[in-house]
């Protein structure tokens, strides 16, 4: 609150001129202003000076002669309160309605406050307030009467109108009203004892501790300047402090909420500062958080992401519970206690700048940001970062051998496939021939697939000319199947002697578990074999055997001998007189299930027959055997 002379413009605007009743206050305040050291805003101070017991927290108060404000920025500057003015008496402030809600958006402990006309009725000014703030929550302090003037009255009418305003007051609001003043308007106005024991708001400007009024022995708040700049307020503004550390102010604000949390350290820097990553560089962090709320925190409290709720978050990753939720409590913290909340950032792969808020949930009940609860607020907890492209990161394209989602590839052992990964440089620096290398995952072991072709057994190939950022390279790759086995082999890049790709920060990937092929590999399939012999009694030469083959015959005494390349072979000799007068005879063996055989069938001539497919060997030869001994009697009987 200002002094008492500028309120001809601050205090009444609508006002022109001062209560003959307020002409001896007149004299008492011309001096006031910055003040010596121990001058208060309204005289000097009467009583020893009272210092805070501890840590304070920064705050301000406001009214419609601060202007439009911008509450985000103004947190930002380190405020963590404010307070703002409902009314002159009767005389509304248009400001009001914006800067309460604004300033919980904003994530400040917020409060109201009334300038106390004595000379009105209290009931109706109360009534005011109560219309304003409604029942007043977790996070919202109690309202104050501004307690400055006597309106005409007298000590003992202002003292009692007082009173009334402050029982009707915290009827409605369901807290317990402050009062603000100083040391030597309150000795001049009522100088009673009977407010001691609630919360004081003193004002004294000047000194490095205030002094008290009469009745009170300690103070919640100070005001110790009214010409405070601070960011996001366009006017200068009353600055104000808070006997006691940001948790104390929660709690003194809370009104016993189940849940709440209050800042207590963090790994990461402020938003005020950003955080640098490169692409797919992961980051430990952390939170400490201490329990504000009247409830203890167990595994169902967690850290999630917000703004909004629930959003995934690009920087999930393995260690976190979800993709909106980072951790959780281990154990029981019960009220007052802390907890560090640890999860790690995973730098997504497109760089970019990047704003993330995080908040509180007791997951199933309620997030400590809802109405009602301590906070913190949604926007409260945040992380600005800027992802960097990394100097080596190759980015998949296609590879000519199936992915991992297609069906396996099969070898035989002693097969050789060739093929290739093409993948895009989309890092900073180029690609050296014979630096940038496809190789084998796990790093540096040797390959059950490594190819006569790769460098060696921990390297595949590299580029045979460099490759800029933007261009792409297919990486020839040629797998040997040596062993029987099932394989799932992956590959990475590496640029030797400076770092693999999918190291962060110079490198951006590819991840060693992207690139990779599934190879199963065979022993070749074992034929078994088999064979059939007939023998005749003379003739021609018999029949091919069950090789599938053609034969050979010779003469009287014919012999026959079929085969195929992995088939069987069936042989029948005869020993008759025929004499083969150069007489051709085609035999087409049958056989197994093996490769085509050729074979040949001559008497006393030659001639050749067609092999044919391999079937059955010992049933086909001695079939073919009887049928060469049937022809060799015919013969016999004819040259008869």
């Amino acid at each position: 609150m200002p002094t008492v002379l500028p309120f001809a413009s601050r205090r009444f605007a609508a006002r022109t001129a001062l209560s003959l009743s307020l002409l001896p206050l007149v004299a008492l305040l011309a001096g006031c202003g910055a003040g010596a050291e121990g001058d208060g805003p309204f005289g000097e101070a009467e009583e020893a000076s009272v210092c805070a017991t501890g840590s304070v927290v920064k705050g301000v108060d406001v009214s419609v002669y601060q202007g439009s404000i911008n509450w985000s920025t103004v947190k930002g500057a380190g405020i963590d309160f404010a307070i703002a003015r409902i009314s002159d008496g009767t005389y509304l402030d248009t400001t009001f309605a914006n800067n309460w809600s604004a300033m919980k958006s904003a994530g400040l402990v917020r409060g109201a406050y009334q300038f106390f006309e004595a000379g009105e009725d209290p009931t109706t000014t109360a009534n005011i307030v109560i219309k304003a703030v409604g029942k007043l929550g977790p996070g919202d302090l109690p309202v104050t009467a501004d307690v400055e003037v006597s309106g005409g009255q007298s000590a003992a009418t202002l003292t009692a109108n007082l009173q009334t305003w402050m029982n009707a007051v915290k009827a409605g609001t369901g807290k317990t009203p402050m009062i603000y003043t100083s040391p030597g308007l309150w000795s001049s106005l009522s100088n009673s004892t009977a407010f001691g024991g609630d919360p004081l708001w003193v004002a004294d400007w000047g000194p490095s501790c205030p002094s008290l009024p009469n009745g009170w022995s300690t103070w919640k708040f100070w005001q110790y300047s009214d010409s405070g700049s601070v960011s996001g307020i366009p006017a200068t503004v009353d600055l104000d402090e808070f006997n006691g550390d940001l948790t104390a102010l929660q709690q003194f604000a809370g009104g016993g909420a189940d849940w709440g949390a209050s800042y207590v350290t963090q790994s990461w820097p402020l938003a005020s500062t950003t955080m640098q990553m490169t692409v797919n560089q992961v980051v430990p962090a952390s939170i400490t958080l201490k329990n504000i709320g009247a409830k203890s925190w167990d595994g169902s409290t967690k850290l999630g992401t917000t703004q909004p709720r629930d959003r995934k978050s690009p920087f999930y990753g393995s260690d976190w519970l979800a993709p909106n939720r980072l951790a959780n409590v281990s154990g029981t913290v019960a009220p007052g206690g802390t907890f560090k909340f640890q999860f790690s950032f995973h730098a997504p792969s497109t760089p970019g700048m990047y704003d993330e808020f995080y908040g509180v949930v007791q997951e199933g009940v309620a997030w400590f940001s809802d109405s009602g609860q301590l906070g913190p607020p949604d926007n409260d907890i945040e992380a600005k970062i800027q992802v960097n492209e990394a100097q080596y990161h190759g980015q998949y394209v296609s590879q000519s051998f199936p992915t991992l989602q297609q069906p396996a590839i099969m070898m035989t052992t002693g097969e050789t496939m060739n093929g290739w990964i093409e993948l895009k440089n989309i890092g900073t620096a180029t690609w050296k021939a014979g630096v940038t290398k496809l190789a084998p995952i796990p790093r540096d072991m040797d390959s059950a697939l490594a190819g006569s072709k790769w460098l060696s057994k921990t390297r595949v190939s590299s580029p045979p000319m460099d490759v800029p950022p933007g261009q792409s390279y297919q990486f020839p790759l040629e797998l040997d199947a040596t062993a029987p086995g099932d394989y799932t082999q992956y590959f990475g890049l590496v640029e030797e002697s400076v770092t693999w790709f999918a190291d962060a920060p110079a490198g951006g990937g590819p991840p060693d578990d992207l690139l990779a092929v599934h190879v199963v590999v065979t022993a070749p399939t074992t034929t078994t074999a088999g064979t059939g012999s007939t023998t005749s009694s003379g003739g021609t030469g018999g029949a091919g055997g069950s090789g599938g083959a053609t034969g050979t015959g010779t003469g009287a005494s014919g012999t026959e001998t079929g085969s195929t390349g992995t088939g069987k072979t069936g042989t029948s000799t005869g020993s008759g007189s025929g004499s083969g007068a150069g007489g051709a005879e085609s035999g087409n063996g049958s056989g197994g299930a093996g490769m085509p055989g050729n074979g040949s069938n001559a008497s006393s001539g030659c001639t050749v027959a067609a092999g044919g497919p391999e079937r059955n060997a010992g049933a086909t030869g001695a079939a073919l055997a009887a049928a060469a001994l049937a022809l060799a009697v015919t013969l016999r009987r004819r040259r008869r």
